[in-house]
């Protein structure tokens, strides 16, 4: 799974996104559903390790 997600995933979910994120699984944190809103913290603690 790629580390780096480039701006023209987020806004046009480009084609080449597709065969490693599913359509739908890339959000701006500002448009993240309420349900997913508990793995940010999650999410920043993993990559600031990395």
């Amino acid at each position: 799974m790629p580390f780096v997600i480039t701006e023209a995933c987020i806004s046009e979910k480009a084609a080449d996104c597709l065969d490693v994120c599913p359509v739908e699984a890339i959000y701006y944190e500002e448009d993240l559903p309420s349900q997913y809103l508990k793995y940010v913290n999650k999410a920043t603690e993993f990559f600031e390790k990395q």
